[in-house]
């Protein structure tokens, strides 16, 4: 890995674009950071990728969050190599941009339909499908309003790129079906039982499910916990606290947390993972 071509700076593009600042849509990068923050621990050439991409859409590092990501990516390609630390700092700043922009959509609220309420009453299982609601609805885009996108809560689906590309082929009701844009439709739909926290586990910590993990849940000190199947090595948990939720990233093959930082109680929540998938334990997928 060499470092990119040249490092994202914040000035030297200030007066060629000082005009366009108003009209900024920072929807390639939020939805870049998202892609990038799906998987398991980041990695160097993500964050070369992440750098490439500053460098080639300087405006960026005009705005939020592409001045805050330049400031961090000009400090850690310094030497021309990135530690584990490192990672764990850029990561934290994505997560840090994925939650504050997931803040600005929860301020979007949905009327929830009446058509909406019977298919809430079903009983909540643990496999966590999603029951099959007759909704149609248009969602424009949380960022400039230059996309419209097409929300079917029957399947569900939507017609944003990340559903097209990720979550089209799962089985109708798979909870790995929903993309950013039919959380934050459903998390105001009152579900009864677990589902209803997993969405709103999803919702308030600014993240999507994955579409090829299956989830189960947990309790700990009587908050929620949600864990997930591991997929390429890793399995997500999510863990509620004070109202709040965190995501963190387990190894199954490494046994370790990413960026070698364990959560409070880890082994505790180690126990939930590997009651849940016992294969969590075994290193295998």
């Amino acid at each position: 890995m060499i470092e990119p071509s040249r490092t994202p700076t914040q000035n030297a593009y200030e007066r060629k674009f000082k005009e366009k600042m108003e009209s900024y849509d920072p929807t390639p990068l939020i939805d870049l950071c998202e892609a990038i923050l799906i998987d398991g621990e980041l990695s160097t050439d993500e964050v070369y990728s992440l750098s490439e991409f500053l460098n080639a859409t300087p405006e960026c590092t005009l705005h939020w969050p592409g001045k805050q990501l330049a400031t961090l990516l000009v400090e850690v390609w310094k030497d021309g190599e990135i530690s584990l630390e490192e990672l764990g700092q850029v990561a934290e700043l994505l997560m840090d941009i994925h939650t504050h922009w997931h803040e600005r959509i929860a301020e979007e609220g949905f009327e929830v339909p009446a058509s909406l309420l019977p298919a809430a009453e079903t009983e909540d299982t643990d496999t966590f499908e999603l029951p099959k609601i007759d909704y149609q609805t248009t969602i424009t885009s949380f960022t400039t309003g230059n996309y419209v996108y097409e929300i079917d809560l029957s399947a569900p689906s939507c017609t944003c790129d990340d559903w097209q590309t990720k979550r089209s082929e799962l089985p109708k009701g798979h909870f790995g079906r929903c993309c950013k844009h039919i959380i934050s439709l459903l998390k105001n739909v009152p579900f009864r039982g677990k589902v209803r926290h997993l969405i709103e586990a999803f919702a308030l910590s600014g993240t999507t499910p994955h579409p090829e993990r299956e989830w189960s849940p947990g309790t700990l000190d009587g908050n929620h916990v949600f864990v997930s199947s591991p997929a390429y090595e890793w399995s997500d948990i999510l863990v509620q606290d004070s109202g709040n939720w965190t995501r963190y990233k387990y190894n199954i093959v490494e046994s370790r947390w990413a960026y070698q930082k364990a959560p409070a109680q880890a082994d505790l929540l180690l126990k939930i993972l590997t009651d849940a998938y016992p294969q969590a334990a075994s290193g295998k997928q």
